[in-house]
């Protein structure tokens, strides 16, 4: 099968993405079919073992091992990115439940333009631990990289009502 201009075309695009916006265009390729499906798959693969996406990388490769087959790898690497999820969510849980709070909202609302205000606010208002923009930032970064888009959508608003526009930590 010849590859099509739209395969050509990604390919020259390629290197500048990282390994989940190449993920979704491969998808969406593999459906429209502009690449075959096998071949496409295999890229995926590939681009998915860049990731903690296991559970995906597993689905993945399943067609191509059967259960007791698949790299015994996969499995640790499962259990170690399920562990390191979950530690990162006991670790951000209490500051996402104060941060979803009322009282948090509308000091956000009271200090949209005075962050340092807001930050001083937050920490004598709530109970928070000095590191908090980091847990919630370093959380968000494992929510994308475990492929929970939405859930990172939710958490880098937060992280983003917290952090000065013209911050070199503002996303």
């Amino acid at each position: 099968m010849a590859e099509k201009t739209e395969d050509v075309y990604f390919k020259n695009i390629e290197p500048y993405c990282d390994a989940h916006l190449r993920i979704m265009i491969y998808e969406f390729m593999i459906e429209k079919a502009y690449i075959d499906s096998k071949k496409g798959n295999e890229i995926l693969a590939e681009c998915v073992s860049k990731t903690q996406m296991i559970s995906y990388l597993i689905s993945l490769l399943s067609p191509t091992y059967d259960d007791q087959n698949l790299p015994k790898d996969l499995s640790e690497r499962q259990s170690k990115a399920a562990k390191r999820l979950g530690d990162m969510k006991a670790k951000f849980d209490p500051i996402g439940i104060i941060l979803s709070s009322e009282k948090f909202n509308s000091l956000v609302e009271i200090y949209s333009t005075d962050h340092d205000s807001l930050l001083k606010h937050c920490m004598s208002c709530f109970d928070l631990p000095r590191n908090f923009l980091s847990v919630i930032y370093k959380y968000a970064i494992l929510l994308y990289d475990t492929g929970s888009y939405m859930d990172c959508d939710a958490v880098l608003n937060l992280y983003a009502c917290l952090i000065k526009k013209d911050s070199q930590s503002y996303l």
